[in-house]
């Protein structure tokens, strides 16, 4: 029988911060705990998002060193730690605690999985979720010389799909295990009560995500007009808050559809399911960017068809007509005659979702991701102990 492990998860986006990768972390921490691991998390504080989750309301230890700044990142926004002490606690972390796995989520200099790797005696794992790197020869090659000590310290490397390790590759080259990220079944599923009142008759679009100009809001109010040309009694719902919210407000006035477009905000994670359960179809127009897809893996395991954009990582995530629509990015005709089709035609709709479900279930539920990445940690440590 194999021993439970003393596992350091390292990430500078974590709860409260909205994002992918935050519930990456927290879903994974929780899964491997659910196996019997150890389990800590180390990350940082965000004091602007403070009021959007209980701070750190899990039985699972947190460690917040230094505090975050966001700078723009692919069309969006990435995570950094500060702090004067920042350094000198995580290297008294990692020499006072003898940590089995130091699993770093990111790994580019200044960034908190960064020192973790500096400081780790550790087996070091990186997993890559982000697909905003640009590539360049050059630079690639400047930063495995610069970075060429660190880069030997990574024991394994994971890459959420195919679309995670294509773009992180030229930085971090060798073998990756590909192991995506999960959906907490047991908080997303169908069945629950929704959260947004219909009127007799009325469909509900539902978007989630950061407001910014990558996931492509702009697209979907642009193609607003046609849906209620063939639809009229529908609403769109916007979830989540951003630096374009202001811009889709004016688009959305501008259009003369006040009436049809709601901003809600940021909600809380646990809320989601209930806004899920409202909709009649989950549109991602998103432009690029995207590795996996999360939302749409959620929006399926409430039992609600998707409808998204044709980008790399979508393309693995979703089976064009099988368990979604895939449309061509940054086409508002065409995004606006699919969402048409999966409300019009029942036996699709009917088709989409069940497919949807099976998928989610078979592929995604968090206990078969956390297995998975158990399963890759002791053959790391198997292949150290060996060499």
């Amino acid at each position: 029988m194999k021993r439970p492990l003393k596992i350091l998860l390292v990430s500078a986006a974590y709860r409260p911060y909205p994002s992918g990768v935050s519930e990456h972390v927290h879903n994974l921490a929780s899964a491997l705990r659910s196996l019997g691991q150890e389990v800590t998390i180390l990350t940082t504080r965000f004091p602007k998002y403070q009021k959007l989750v209980p701070a750190d309301n899990t039985e699972i230890p947190i460690l917040r060193y230094g505090k975050a700044i966001l700078l723009p990142l692919n069309r969006s926004y990435a995570t950094l730690p500060v702090g004067t002490k920042l350094c000198k606690q995580i290297a008294t972390l990692l020499h006072t605690h003898q940590f089995d796995i130091v699993h770093c989520h990111g790994f580019f200099f200044p960034e908190i999985s960064y020192w973790a790797l500096i400081h780790s005696n550790s087996v070091n794992v990186v997993t890559s979720l982000t697909a905003g790197f640009k590539i360049h020869r050059f630079g690639n090659k400047l930063f495995r010389m610069i970075f060429a000590k660190e880069i030997k310290k990574i024991h394994g490397k994971i890459a959420i799909s195919n679309r995670a390790r294509t773009a992180i590759e030229p930085y971090l080259p060798g073998e990756y295990r590909i192991i995506p990220s999960g959906v907490n079944l047991k908080l997303f599923h169908p069945g629950y009560k929704p959260k947004i009142k219909k009127r007799t008759g009325e469909k509900i679009i539902l978007f989630l995500g950061r407001l910014d100009k990558r996931k492509g809001l702009e697209i979907l109010i642009q193609a607003m007009p046609l849906i209620i040309s063939s639809i009229p009694h529908i609403r769109l719902v916007v979830i989540g808050d951003g630096p374009r919210k202001k811009h889709c407000v004016k688009m959305v006035h501008d259009l003369g559809l006040a009436e049809k477009v709601f901003f809600l905000g940021a909600v809380q994670t646990e809320e989601l399911p209930e806004y899920y359960c409202s909709a009649d179809v989950y549109c991602s127009p998103a432009l690029g960017g995207e590795t996996l897809g999360i939302v749409l893996l959620e929006a399926m395991a409430c039992g609600v068809p998707v409808v998204a954009s044709n980008i790399p990582g979508y393309d693995e995530t979703v089976s064009h007509l099988n368990d979604g629509v895939l449309v061509t990015p940054g086409n508002s005709a065409e995004l606006a005659k699919a969402i048409i089709k999966v409300l019009s035609d029942n036996s699709l709709r009917a088709n989409l979702i069940n497919a949807g479900l099976h998928k989610v279930k078979k592929n995604y539920d968090w206990s078969i991701i956390a297995s998975k990445t158990l399963d890759y940690y002791y053959e790391l440590m198997l292949m150290r102990n060996r060499s």
